[in-house]
């Protein structure tokens, strides 16, 4: 079953700077990759990569659970190594 990291708010901001889409969402240019709903930091409900692109999912049930259907979920944790 899929896993879904969480980010603190208050690090939300340095999140989405470290993968470019600070701006992009700021500016209202990103939408959900389920929904189409334009992506605001209040909505922001996960990123994953799906075929070597960043998608974005707002927060809705249907749209997080959309997203945990795929792997690649992106997470500011380091991966553990064993």
């Amino acid at each position: 079953m899929p896993v879904l990291k969480a980010v603190y708010d208050e690090r939300l901001t340095e999140f989405l700077e470290k993968l470019g889409l600070l701006s992009q969402i700021l500016g209202g240019s990103i939408r959900c990759h389920q929904c189409g709903k334009v992506i605001t930091i209040k909505n922001f409900g996960s990123v994953k990569r799906l075929n070597g692109d960043l998608v974005v999912f707002c927060n809705t049930p249907e749209c997080i659970a959309n997203s945990l259907k795929e792997p690649e979920i992106i997470t500011d944790s380091p991966k553990k190594t064993d």
